[in-house]
C-alpha cells in the first residue's frame, strides 16, 4: 500500500507513539515484537524528545503519561489487534478481494483512532505547558525532515521514485509471503507505474498538517485555555490530521487506499500456497507474542 505520511510530531505524541511502535514492531520477528512493545515508553519518549526538548518536569509528565497509555493499551487494544490478526490469518489461506482488504485498513484505522482518543487529554495538558522555544524546535525538525522529504521524492526522478516505492512495497510483502517470484515482482512493477500517487501533493499536505499543529500549540500555549477547551482543540487536531479538510485531497486518498487493496489482492492472488502458508505462520507468531504481551500485564 502508498506509505502515508507523518502529519507532524504532536498527533503521535503519547496516543500514537506506542500504536506506531507496535506496528513497526508487528512486522520484525515475533521477539524483536515483544522487546520493542515493552520498551515503547521510553523509546516513544526519546523520539519525542528529540523534536520538544523536554526540560525535567515535562519529562516526568510525558514519561508517565506514556507508560499509563501502554498499560491501557495493552489490556484494551491488544486483544482488538489480536482479532485483527487472526481474520488475517483465517483468510490468508484463501483468495482476498480488495473490498476485504479495505475493510480491515478501516479498521486498523479505527485502533488508531482509539488510542489517540485515549491520549487527547494527556496531550492537551502537555501542550498547554509548551514554552515558545520548544514550539520553535518542533519547527525546526519539521524544516530537517521537509528537507530530507524532498530530496528523497520532489528532488528525484520520476524512475526513481518508482524504483524507491517498489522497494518498500516488495520489502513489507515479503515480510509476509517470504522472497517474491519474478512474475510477483514484475506485477508489482506494472501496479506502481500505474499510480495516483503524487509526491508534490502528498508535500502539500504535509505542510499544511504541520502548520495546522504548530498554529494549534502556539494557541494552546499562550492562551492557557480550560482543560476540556484544550482537549476538545486537540480532538479537532487529530480528527483533522486522520481526515484532511481538504475534501480533494480526502478524494485523492481514499483513491490511493484503494489502490493499494487491489495491490494486495493481485499479490495474494499470485502467492504460492507455500507463500500463503508462510503468510499464516508468521501471524501466527505475531498473535503468539500479543498473548505473551497481554499476560504481562
Amino acid at each position: 500500500m502508498p506509505p502515508r505520511h507523518a502529519a507532524g510530531a504532536w498527533l503521535r505524541i503519547i496516543g500514537a507513539a506506542a500504536s506506531a511502535l507496535l506496528a513497526v514492531a508487528l512486522l520484525q520477528a515475533c521477539s524483536a515484537m515483544r522487546l520493542v512493545y515493552d520498551q515503547s515508553p521510553q523509546l516513544a519518549y526519546w523520539w519525542l524528545d528529540g523534536y520538544v526538548d523536554f526540560d525535567s518536569g515535562q519529562s516526568r509528565q510525558v514519561r508517565q503519561e506514556l507508560d499509563a497509555l501502554l498499560q491501557w493499551h495493552r489490556s484494551a487494544e491488544l486483544p482488538q489487534i489480536d482479532a485483527l490478526l487472526q481474520q488475517a490469518q483465517d483468510a490468508a489461506p484463501q483468495e482476498i478481494q480488495a473490498d476485504s482488504a479495505c475493510r480491515l485498513v478501516d479498521e486498523l484505522r479505527d485502533r488508531l483512532q482509539a488510542v489517540m482518543q485515549r491520549a487527547e487529554g494527556a496531550v492537551a495538558l502537555s501542550a498547554l505547558n509548551l514554552q515558545p522555544g520548544q514550539i520553535d524546535n518542533i519547527r525546526s525538525k519539521f524544516d530537517s525532515n521537509n528537507a530530507k522529504y524532498r530530496k528523497q521524492w520532489l528532488d528525484a526522478t520520476p524512475a526513481d521514485q518508482q524504483s524507491r516505492r517498489f522497494k518498500e512495497v516488495r520489502e513489507r510483502s515479503e515480510m509476509l509471503y517470504g522472497r517474491l517470484n519474478a512474475a510477483q515482482r514484475e506485477a508489482l512493477q506494472e501496479r506502481l507505474a500505474r499510480t495516483g500517487f503524487d509526491a508534490q501533493r502528498r508535500y502539500a499536505e504535509m505542510l499544511q498538517r504541520q502548520q495546522d499543529l504548530l498554529q494549534t500549540l502556539n494557541r494552546l500555549s499562550q492562551d492557557k485555555p480550560p482543560p476540556e477547551q484544550a482537549r476538545a482543540e486537540v480532538h479537532a487536531l487529530f480528527q483533522r490530521a486522520l481526515s484532511s479538510p481538504d475534501e480533494a485531497y480526502r478524494r485523492h486518498q481514499a483513491a490511493l487506499q484503494r489502490e493499494g487493496c487491489e495491490a494486495f489482492a493481485q499479490l495474494h492472488a499470485l502467492a504460492t500456497s507455500a507463500q500463503r502458508q508462510t503468510m499464516v505462520e508468521r501471524l501466527a507468531g505475531y498473535r503468539s507474542d500479543l498473548r505473551q504481551l497481554q499476560a504481562a500485564r
